[in-house]
Formats: structure tokens, C-alpha cells, sequence
């Protein structure tokens, strides 16, 4: 996970939570009234014979699954511990970092834009983000020379935090921190790959690495072996026995995802950002950012419903993946308490973090682009691969619809059990 024992992750906020259901949106802010809540679905019946059919975010019991929180089963009862179990928002909610200064997370122009990150909890007891920024009021459109990681802190893991320092300049981007077993802090990078330091405020120094690495998202493993996932036009999985030494061997051969998923050559359906973990059964999986361009305006009759923004991939070694195609981890919609929903045009560069005591993924750390025009959704964005005249997946790059921030959402940690 991306805290360790001496630094302290993000508390569990809340007991139980609920469900909100989402209903057609009717506002162009984005924002609708939900016709209900529900709690939290009970556990149905998904028969299992392995803990490969609970998606590994469980384990199988008497031949059902009994799922680690936050997971839950897909909605139509086929995938079982697939689906992150969200917590709302306060009606009130601001961003992490970036975006409006107002107590809401709606779409605006803004100084600083941000793109997702992770937490950590300090031995001061402040949460620690380290963030991929890019300032000046440009929006996201010019990351490419202008990103930096900003490290920010806050006394609550949700936010929203205050700028500390600069904890890498530009050109830097795509911010994954992590703790080493030693107790080093390290940043991974997609320019300069792999920084380190010993205190949260740096300052932080280069580790020479001998990797091409995309999108790096690292992980250790129980054994003290590092992992790292990169997205290098597909992902590749790497190991490191001696992340000081440099050296990174590929791990099997690159994923290989399967048709529900597009494979590995459809020309709408992709998969990019992804997020390395390894449970405390040290089975690893990945969260991805995933996308279809035909998500867009006008309705493409087959584009993805709900629009498409994240995939979730599992493994007993990290040599054979198997992938949950029933339902999306999560959707691209903010919930609040109130029974509103905020509809966004893309949720990216995901991030867990995790309790170190029971592991269990605390958090969400997502970056969001929060256009949407909801009686037209993405109407007014840049068009893509033919697919559709204004794709959701290229708002964050129009220019003055480009402006982003980081929101950092709590998961419902209590345990749902297997049914007897």
C-alpha cells in the first residue's frame, strides 16, 4: 500500500454509509436529485469455487464470497466484490486540491488545475498529498511543460488541502507516492521515473533507475520486492529486488485484456493510469483508468453506458490477470449526502489508500474533469478518433473547458458478509 506502519493512513470515516441511485441528469451544472437511497446491497447469491471467482477482493466461503470492504458485488448479481462501495460527499464538499475556492466541486476557471495523487499521514498527523499541478490558469491542456507535484496537507484525508511546497518542478507529472519498507519516501514519476527522500518535505533526490517506464505505479510487495505497473502502450508489469540498485526485470509478458474489454486493438475502447496494489493475501491487482471515445454528444448507439471510466484487474502472481467486465469500479459521478449526483465528463489517474492495520482500502484519489452540460453531456468538447463530434474523454484537453482538480472520495469500510 502507499502507507506504512510509521506513517499513519487516512482514518475510516463513517459507519455504514449508503447507496445513492442515479437518476437522469436535468440541470446543466451537472447536479440532479436522486429518486432514493438504499443501503448498502446485501451479498446474493454468487456461487464461487476459489477466491478468483470473489474478484480477489474476497475470499470464498461455504461456495459464496464473502468480499473485503469496500468491495461489493456488480449490480446484476454476475461479478461478485467488483465494485467499489462509495461513501457521499457533504453537500458542501470542495476538491482536494485544485478547483473552486467556493464550498462545491462544480466546473469554473480556476488558478491551479490539478490531476490526481495519493495521501499519506505523517508522523505530524496531517495528510500528505502529493499532487500533479499545473498552475498559472491555463488548465490541464498544458501539462506537458507546466505539471509539477505540489505537495499539499490537510487535517482530514478528504481535503481540501493547502499548498506545503513544490515537491518536484516542472516537468513532472502523474505524482505516486509511496513509502519504502526502510521507511524512505519516494515519488514515482512519468519524466524522471523514481525520486526519494526522508522527510515528507524533502528535499528529494533522483534514484538512477534503468526502466521505460509510463504512468509508473508502484507497489511492495510482503516479500520487500517492489512492483511497478507502466503503461507502455499496453501495461507492462516490472520487479525490483533493489529499487537503490536500479535494476527492473519485466514480470510475464504485457496484458492482455479481454473483448469485453475491447482486447487489445479496438480503436474506441482503451485502458491507461494504472494503480498497483497487493492485498494482504498478496494478490496483486490494478485499477485502471479506462475510456470509450465514443462517449460523447450526440449519444453514439455504441458508445458505453454509464460512460466509461475506470476497469479493474486481478492476479494470484502477476503473470496470469483476470478482469471484471460486468460493472465499473466506479462511475464518473459525485454523490452527496443530500441526494444530489454531479455528473463529470472523466475520473482519472486513480489511486487507493489503504489502513495498514486491517488493509483495506480507506480512500479514493481520483483527478476530475469536471465539465459536463448535462442536457448535452461533453457537447463542446474536442472531437476524437471519428468516434464522436464531442467526446467526453477530450474535455479535459479543450481548451477552456480543460480546467481540473484532484477529489478524494471515502469508501464504505464495513464488512458485508457472505451469505450462510
Amino acid at each position: 500500500s502507499s502507507l506504512s506502519r510509521n506513517m499513519q493512513p487516512a482514518r475510516t470515516l463513517g459507519a455504514a454509509g449508503t447507496a445513492l441511485v442515479l437518476v437522469a441528469a436535468a440541470a446543466m451544472c451537472g447536479l440532479t436529485v436522486v429518486a432514493g437511497v438504499s443501503q448498502a446491497p446485501a451479498v446474493s447469491d454468487i456461487p464461487c469455487s476459489s477466491d478468483l471467482d470473489c474478484s480477489l477482493n474476497g475470499v470464498c466461503v461455504a461456495g459464496h464470497c464473502a468480499c473485503d470492504a469496500p468491495w461489493t458485488h456488480s449490480a446484476d448479481g454476475t461479478e461478485a466484490c467488483s465494485v467499489l462501495a462509495m461513501l457521499p460527499h457533504a453537500p458542501d464538499h470542495r476538491p482536494a486540491y485544485g478547483g473552486p475556492h467556493l464550498n462545491n466541486t462544480l466546473f469554473g476557471h480556476w488558478n491551479i488545475s490539478s490531476w490526481g495523487g495519493n495521501v499519506i499521514r505523517g508522523s505530524d498527523g496531517l495528510f500528505h498529498l502529493y499532487v500533479s499541478a499545473v498552475p498559472g490558469g491555463t488548465g490541464l491542456l498544458g501539462w506537458g511543460r507546466r505539471c509539477r507535484i505540489d505537495h499539499a496537507v490537510a487535517k482530514d484525508p478528504l481535503g481540501p488541502f493547502e499548498l506545503q511546497d513544490t515537491a518536484l518542478p516542472a516537468e513532472a507529472h502523474n505524482a505516486a507516492p509511496l513509502v519504502a519498507p526502510n521507511g524512505s519516501l519516494l515519488i514515482f514519476d512519468i519524466y524522471s521515473f523514481l525520486f526519494a527522500s526522508e522527510s515528507l518535505n524533502g528535499p528529494w533526490r533522483p534514484v538512477h533507475s534503468h526502466i521505460h517506464c509510463n504512468n509508473p505505479a508502484p507497489a511492495f510487495h510482503p516479500n520487500g520486492s517492489a512492483f511497478v505497473a507502466c503503461h507502455n502502450g499496453i501495461i507492462e508489469l516490472f520487479r525490483s529486488d533493489n529499487i537503490w540498485g536500479g535494476v527492473w526485470t519485466p514480470v510475464g509478458q504485457s496484458l492482455s485484456y479481454p473483448a469485453a474489454w475491447g482486447g487489445n486493438t479496438s480503436p474506441y475502447l482503451h485502458v491507461e493510469d494504472p494503480f498497483l496494489w497487493i492485498d494482504t493475501r498478496s494478490n496483486f491487482h490494478l485499477l485502471f483508468h479506462r475510456w470509450d471515445y465514443r462517449d460523447g454528444y450526440p449519444a453514439n448507439a455504441s458508445q458505453t453506458e454509464p460512460l466509461l471510466v475506470s476497469g479493474h484487474a486481478f492476479s494470484t502472481d502477476g503473470f496470469d490477470w483476470h478482469y471484471n467486465s460486468a460493472q465499473q469500479p466506479y462511475d464518473a459521478a459525485i454523490t452527496f449526502a443530500n441526494g444530489t449526483v454531479q455528473h463529470v465528463s472523466s475520473m482519472e489517474r486513480p489511486h487507493l489508500t489503504f489502513d495498514p492495520e486491517s488493509g483495506r482500502a480507506t480512500h479514493l484519489v481520483t483527478g476530475v474533469s469536471p465539465y459536463w452540460n448535462t442536457a448535452r453531456p461533453c457537447d463542446g468538447c474536442n472531437a476524437d478518433k471519428g468516434a464522436s463530434a464531442h467526446s467526453c474523454c477530450r474535455c479535459k484537453l479543450t481548451p477552456g473547458l480543460d480546467f481540473t482538480y484532484t477529489l478524494v472520495t471515502a469508501l464504505n469500510t464495513s464488512t458485508i458478509p457472505a451469505r450462510s
